[in-house]
C-alpha cells in the first residue's frame, strides 16, 4: 500500500477560499506526509495544482496534522508549517 497523509488539517471550506496561484505571497501551505517518496511527490503535485504550497514530511510527522496538532485548522505558509512541526517534535521529545 502507498500511503500519504494530507489535507486532513484543512476544513473543506479552506479548499475554496485559500487556494492561490503559484508564487502568490498569500499561498497557504499543506503538508504531504509519507515515507514513499514517489507517492508523496504525486500528492505534492496535486496540492500545487489545487493552489497550495506542498510541504514534504516523513510519515511519522503526520500525527501533527491531526485535530489538536499545531497546524490543524490554522493558516500557515510553508516556513510556518515547517516551524510549527519542528516545535511540536521538540515538545514531544
Amino acid at each position: 500500500m502507498r500511503l500519504v497523509k494530507s489535507l486532513n488539517h484543512l476544513g473543506y471550506h479552506d479548499m475554496e477560499t485559500d487556494a492561490r496561484p503559484a508564487g502568490d505571497p498569500e499561498r497557504r501551505a499543506v503538508a504531504a506526509a509519507s515515507d514513499d517518496v514517489e507517492a508523496r511527490a504525486i500528492v505534492a503535485d496535486l496540492l500545487d495544482a489545487l493552489g497550495f504550497d506542498p510541504v514534504d514530511l516523513p510519515f511519522a510527522d503526520g500525527r501533527h496534522l491531526e485535530g489538536g496538532g499545531p497546524i490543524f485548522g490554522r493558516w500557515v505558509d510553508a516556513a510556518g508549517l515547517r516551524s510549527a512541526i519542528s516545535r511540536a517534535k521538540e515538545k514531544a521529545a
